[in-house]
């Protein structure tokens, strides 16, 4: 399978995608060019896309220096923290916490 994209023409000679729309835009459509990738190929675009809206969040707030250039600084930079989630035992009233995404280890608390 196929999937029709729109991307800067400039991009199409460097071939480092940055921006691209799945219906033309409608601004400044005539620097737009039609192309065809494969599903692997849109799958990493949408990858990165999701990387540079992290490493835009993390940026938002921080000082020049603190800024980051990749999403993988975000864990090396030691300033990122673990997203907890807090469970309570209805019928022990046992309350314990774990990892996001980390459903068998849970931690008393």
């Amino acid at each position: 399978m196929k999937i029709n994209i729109w991307i800067k023409k400039e991009e199409v000679l460097s071939g480092k995608i940055t921006e691209y729309h799945c219906n033309i835009p409608n601004i400044r459509h005539e620097e737009f060019i039609n192309i065809s990738i494969s599903q692997d190929e849109f799958a990493k675009l949408e990858d990165e896309k999701h990387d540079r809206w992290l490493v835009s969040q993390y940026n938002r707030n921080r000082d020049h220096d603190e800024q980051i250039a990749d999403v993988n600084q975000i864990s090396e930079s030691g300033r990122s923290h673990v997203n907890y989630i807090y469970e309570r035992n209805t019928d022990t009233g046992q309350t314990t916490r774990r990892v996001s995404g980390d459903y068998d280890n849970n931690e008393k608390i």
